[in-house]
């Protein structure tokens, strides 16, 4: 049975900066305003399977839809060639440079066939950097089709030092950091923390606010993380096979640091 807890929420979340206007289109075409884009899929990975052949074991391709395309193809800026990312579960992808505007993400096979119809639909905010979180369509249920929440992602929006609480699930979020209750809802995240500040082993709660109006914990520990880095956590639902929770937790410390922009050729 699912642990609960009786969370007592009594600050309602504050919009990311920015964050209402990321689906507008921004327009601006090919030479349009550029910044860096990632991409983080979030979502639960297929039970492994292996089958047995002439002795050998052999692990088996995940069940179609299962799992996110593993390259897809991102247009190229101004002149450039596009350019190809690898998409993995829980894991951001490498930066690339895009324009702000609609971007078609194009689903691509080891052999660089591209399908002619985008796989998804990004809206490219007009950001130094981007972040654009995926999880796969709570309808489709499978990641032949795929939704996204795109997030400020500069060091100037969301700098070292600081923690991001990202609700990408259907259900609000209960977070309990640091002594302060938060209440996230469906598409919302917030920022807490300050600039260059460290934490060291500071409590961290989670409950998910279930359909019987229970809260069920998903997350209790604590985080760390040095002045110089950076924590997201993206709570997303469990679409697992016969989940034992609601929702679960991804926790991604990095570096704040992003590259210069290469000059327009």
């Amino acid at each position: 049975m699912p642990s609960k807890t009786n969370l007592l929420v009594v600050l309602v979340a504050a919009v990311l900066p920015g964050a209402a206007c990321l689906a507008q289109d921004a327009g601006g075409g090919k030479d349009g305003p550029r910044g860096w884009l990632r991409l983080l899929p979030v979502g639960e990975t297929p039970p492994f399977r292996q089958v047995i052949e002439g002795e050998v074991r052999r692990e088996l391709e995940a069940p179609p839809g299962s799992i996110p395309p593993r390259l897809v193809e991102i247009p190229g800026v101004g002149n450039e060639e596009p350019e190809t990312l690898q998409l993995s579960l829980g894991r951001v992808s490498e930066p690339v440079v895009a324009v702000a505007g609609t971007l078609p993400v194009r689903e691509c096979d080891g052999g660089g066939a591209v399908q002619a119809e985008p796989w998804h639909q990004l809206k490219v905010p007009r950001q130094t950097a981007a972040l654009a979180v995926l999880w796969r369509d709570p309808d489709e249920k499978k990641w032949t089709k795929a939704r996204s929440l795109l997030l400020p992602d500069g060091v100037a929006d969301f700098a070292a030092g600081c923690i991001r609480f990202v609700n990408v699930s259907p259900y609000q979020i209960g977070v309990k950091f640091a002594g302060e209750d938060i209440l996230l809802s469906p598409g919302k995240g917030v920022i807490r923390g300050r600039p260059r500040g460290e934490l060291k082993q500071v409590p961290l709660l989670l409950a998910v606010g279930d359909d019987s109006g229970q809260w069920v914990t998903i997350f209790n520990s604590t985080v760390s993380q040095a002045a110089a880095e950076r924590t997201n956590v993206v709570v997303f639902r469990a679409d697992g096979m016969r989940p034992r929770r609601p929702a679960k937790a991804l926790i991604l410390r990095e570096r704040a640091v992003f590259p210069k922009l290469p000059k327009r050729e």
